[in-house]
């Protein structure tokens, strides 16, 4: 079709087009002056297809044929049927397609120029056929409605949840940035949340945890308990029992405390609604929610041992005439029964004194000095001990009961073992250089030393019967047995273990013998020699496992059938700690198994320092070690701690010394230390309870605490 157009600018033009729907496809511009005349060629268009229409014809109707007349008849009744009414014209539905996309149909018309649009149409412009009609809507403000599927409005949509997203998670990240920075720097650190200055050279003072954020204060006349969380002291009571401390140690050096005890630290034993606190001569039970005394049990010196279980108090003491007696309080009603300790000798299994030597005389039964003082002669401190003649016994408390250990010797005996080196041939007779001087000095002290003890030194190996007695009386049967070297007797949760030299003896808490085995080494010295039966003894039982350590070997033995799991090697193991699961902290040295056997030698070059040791207490591997950063560790749950304390070295001759103490918390899974808590003076005592720790010091009582994850 042609369409003619005369814009109102004078300019005619003219154009073939093919209509659609009757109007224009596309949009028409005047080529003069470029004005929109899509309007003017739509009414051209309309006006053709009118003309090409035409108008409306009429139908003729037929003409009706002339009716002869009827001959004259009755008048009849004639029913003239009604011509029907046209049928209505019948609706053709039509599908129109999008004029881009001619295979899509049109669900939408461009809201600028009219034209079909299909959905990929809109989801390109959404109510606008293209790009050009959007501008156009623009220019002339048209406000074209948003569609939710077009793709620009659906990638802003995304780009505003993205943007959302970014800034949420710079936020977060900001947060536990700083929360983290916060937590590495600060909580986690530990702070003082309690504080109190001590008056100056008062040590008899007395500290202990009964609960988190509750410290127990014994000391001169006062025993008052303290919530450190709350600042506030929860109850005060006077003390009307001896309990002043001992005459200042001697120091060489001012300053520095002596690894002594300072003063009698009184046993504490707490319930759910009492504390039973053990004083010098009287036993005596307070109210733990007010701190009102109850009662006192006089107790006559010297004091033996204290037994504790979950219902009951063995205290072992002795009369006025220095019977052994033993006093049992029944914890949920406080009475009181007295029974005293009568042992009968027992006769020895064997004896091979040699000919000639005095028999042993008889071990004193209420001579309680002498017990004492035969109890500490079991294995003479000097190189060379004195021929023993009975040690006497021993009380170990032993859950509900106390066990008592009566030693006698059977025979003498003792064995020579080369403690040094053979020498060397001496630096000081050569031409001695600066770099061999250290060496030189050495050998000096090595030579010192041989003059001294000859390089040797001795054992003792004498053979001892040993009687096994459970008190109260027939607890359970007694056992008597003969050992070889000094015997010591350490009760654990379930086990008792009897060591002599390198011999283990395991027995049930009915005296019944169950397994025994060899170690590779002799337990440490110490244990014999002072008794050391309560205090970090050599052994440690977890669940089914014995642990077991000597001089130089850590043993895992099976608690029922004593057969051995695995043996760890490590000179001057001083502590074994379990973890409450699979693992094991040791306290040990960087020694090396010489030192065991050349024990009087000195090597400078190979001086020893503290290590800790995580070990695998199923397989005895060894997961981390920390070396030289303390000496002393504590394990409370899944904190681990080491402390060490010492002075500076490099001062000047007649200067005060520097004291330092360094407190560490250990990153359990490698060892790292994960703070530092120093301080320039020594501590008194140390108590850790979970995340809190009880630091005394010299003039001042400090509880620390610090937050963990």
């Amino acid at each position: 079709m042609e369409v003619k157009i005369q814009c109102p600018c004078e300019t005619r033009f003219a154009f073939e087009v093919e209509p659609l729907n009757g109007r224009m496809p596309v949009r028409v511009n005047c080529p003069a002056c470029g004005a929109d005349r899509t309007d003017l060629a739509n009414e051209v268009i309309r006006q053709k297809l009118a003309e090409a229409a035409g108008p409306p014809v009429a139908a003729t109707p037929p003409p009706v044929p002339p009716v002869a007349p009827a001959p004259a008849r009755p008048p009849m009744r004639v029913s003239v049927a009604q011509p029907q009414a046209e049928a209505a014209p019948v609706a053709t539905a039509t599908v129109t397609y999008c004029f881009r996309h001619l295979k899509n149909p049109s669900v939408e018309t461009c809201r600028v120029c009219g034209k079909p649009i299909c959905e990929e149409c809109m989801e390109l412009y959404g109510y606008a056929c293209s790009t050009y009609c959007r501008k156009r809507a623009e220019e002339t403000g048209v406000e074209l409605p948003v569609y939710h599927q077009q793709r620009a409005v659906v990638e802003a949509r995304i780009s505003r949840v993205a943007a959302l997203i970014w800034r949420a998670a710079v936020f977060f990240g900001t947060v536990v940035l700083g929360a983290w920075i916060w937590y590495a720097f600060f909580a986690s650190h530990p702070r003082v949340i309690y504080s109190e200055q001590l008056p100056h050279g008062d040590r008899a003072r007395f500290y202990q945890f009964l609960v988190p954020n509750q410290v127990l204060l014994i000391k001169a006349g006062q025993m008052s308990l303290f919530d450190v969380a709350q600042q506030r002291q929860l109850w005060s009571v006077p003390l009307n029992v001896g309990f002043s401390p001992p005459p200042p140690p001697e120091s060489s050096r001012p300053g520095i405390e002596e690894p002594v005890r300072l003063y009698p630290e009184p046993r504490v034993v707490a319930t759910a609604n009492d504390l039973w606190i053990l004083f010098p001569g009287q036993l005596v039970q307070y109210d733990r929610h007010s701190g009102n005394r109850k009662q006192e049990i006089p107790l006559n010196p010297p004091f033996f041992g204290l037994a504790q279980s979950d219902n009951a108090i063995s205290v072992i003491s002795s009369d006025d005439s220095g019977q052994q007696m033993m006093t049992r309080i029944t914890l949920a009603d406080g009475t009181i029964k007295t029974d005293p300790i009568k042992f009968a000798s027992v006769a020895p299994l064997s004896s091979n004194r040699p000919a000639g030597s005095p028999a042993p005389a008889p071990a004193p039964e209420n001579q309680v000095g002498q017990i004492l003082a035969a109890a500490k002669s079991v294995i003479p401190k000097n190189a060379r001990p004195e021929e023993p003649e009975s040690l006497g016994d021993q009380f170990v408390a032993d859950g509900p009961n106390v066990v008592q250990m009566k030693v006698d010797l059977l025979e003498h005996k003792t064995i020579t073992h080369q403690a040094m080196k053979a020498p060397k041939k001496s630096l000081v007779e050569d031409n001695l250089t600066a770099g061999q001087s250290l060496e030189a000095a050495e050998q000096m002290i090595n030579e010192t030393r041989r003059e001294q003890t000859g390089g040797v030194e001795e054992e003792d190996v004498s053979r001892y019967q040993v009687t096994l007695r459970r008190w109260p009386a027939g607890a359970a049967p007694d056992w008597s047995g003969e050992v070889i070297g000094p015997p010591s007797f350490f009760a654990l949760k379930t086990l008792n273990v009897l060591v002599a030299r390198n011999v283990i003896q395991v027995f049930d808490k009915n005296n019944k013998k169950l397994w025994a085995a060899n170690l590779t080494y002799s337990i440490a010295p110490h244990y014999s020699e002072d008794f050391a039966t309560e205090a970090d003894p050599p052994c440690v039982e977890d669940g089914n496992t014995l642990y077991v350590f000597d001089q130089g070997m850590l043993t895992s033995f099976d608690a029922a059938t004593g057969e051995v799991h695995w043996r760890l090697t490590s000179v001057g193991i001083s502590k074994v700690q379990p973890d409450g699961g699979k693992h094991l902290y040791v306290t040990s040295t960087t020694a090396s198994p010489d030192t065991i056997q050349f024990s009087q030698q000195v090597d400078f070059s190979a001086k020893a320092g503290p290590v800790i040791l995580k070990v695998d207490g199923v397989t005895g591997k060894v997961l981390w070690r920390t070396e030289g950063i303390g000496n002393q560790c504590f394990v409370s749950g899944k904190y681990v701690y080491i402390a060490k304390a010492g002075e500076n070295p490099l001062i000047t001759p007649g200067e005060d010394p520097v004291l330092y103490f360094d407190l560490y918390r250990l990153s359990p899974s490698d060892g790292h230390p994960m703070w530092d808590y120093s301080q320039s003076r020594h501590p008194v005592q140390i108590e850790v309870q979970g995340n809190e720790i009880l630091i005394h010091f010299k003039g001042e009582l400090q509880v620390l605490k610090f937050l963990s994850l």
